[in-house]
């Protein structure tokens, strides 16, 4: 597997309903998420007088090879309705390739890194808080060092989440909603049922980690693992249950009562087991009416 990193982007339409379609698909058809960063919202580039984006950079490992990466980018692009009408214009979503490892390509429609990332700050500040101490491979700095250096003064900040308060974060047991889902899948039971079966074979094995993690006191990697669970949480429209696991990486990155997490990850394991049973009871509806 190969590490990449790429940033989406989007300034038309639902924008955050994009970056969690486009998200779920990267996670479907090119390899699990790793990292991704807060979301950001940035002034049009190159064509300023568009609308605001937002933006995101993910970290995913891939089996894919950088000209089957590109092919899988564009078809995600273009399931979720991007037209590539106008150079640096409005976009459903876009996907740059940022970094595929350490490798440099320059081919007339492949070029990696992406050859404008380090004038960007949309895509240098979401890179750094993933990746600050990546080296770009052609110029020999850190992520971290070419923002700092950057003269590019467009507006970038991270997007407050203060209105997206938890309900409830300490419940038990929970309702599964996948609307999301279903609005996504537009009738397809198929692509619902490939979803559940990433969610049920995934999440146990992230737990694993998060145990062996915790075992090592290992708070930094305790806060990566949980960061990653989030979004599978999140697209299985268990609210409470990501929640709860957003309280556990605050916690582990910021060394507060540590001696806490190992029983939160203990209940949330058990909780899990019936949204697993409840999972599969919708799987096996779903298969029954196929």
């Amino acid at each position: 597997m190969r590490n990449i990193y790429l940033l989406l982007g989007s300034n038309l339409g639902d924008r955050h309903s994009y970056l969690r379609e486009g998200a779920l698909l990267i996670e479907r058809e090119i390899g699990p998420i790793e990292k991704s960063s807060s979301i950001y919202q940035t002034a049009s580039w190159g064509n300023t007088g568009l609308p605001e984006f937002l933006n995101q950079a993910l970290q995913v490992s891939t089996s894919l090879s950088p000209r089957d990466l590109l092919f899988t980018v564009n078809a995600i692009e273009k399931s979720l309705g991007r037209e590539r009408v106008q150079k640096w214009g409005s976009r459903t979503l876009d996907i740059d390739i940022l970094l595929y490892e350490n490798e440099i390509i320059n081919e007339p429609d492949l070029v990696i890194p992406h050859p404008l990332m380090q004038e960007r700050r949309f895509a240098l500040a979401p890179l750094c808080e993933i990746a600050p101490d990546m080296v770009h491979p052609l110029i020999g700095k850190k992520i971290k060092e070419l923002l700092s250096e950057l003269s590019d003064d467009l507006y970038v900040q991270v997007e407050s989440d203060n209105n997206n308060m938890p309900q409830d974060i300490n419940k038990t047991t929970f309702d599964i909603d996948l609307s999301y889902l279903n609005d996504i899948a537009d009738g397809n039971a198929e692509f619902i049922i490939d979803m559940i079966d990433i969610f049920m074979e995934q999440t146990p094995v992230y737990f694993d980690q998060l145990d062996k993690a915790i075992q090592e006191k290992d708070w930094k990697v305790t806060g990566d693992v949980a960061h990653k669970i989030k979004p599978t949480l999140a697209f299985m429209g268990v609210e409470a249950a990501k929640e709860q696991m957003a309280e556990i990486e605050r916690k582990a990155r910021n060394l507060d009562h540590t001696e806490e997490i190992e029983e939160k990850v203990s209940q949330l394991k058990v909780s899990c087991e019936s949204l697993y049973a409840g999972l599969q009871k919708i799987k096996d509806d779903l298969q029954g009416k196929g």
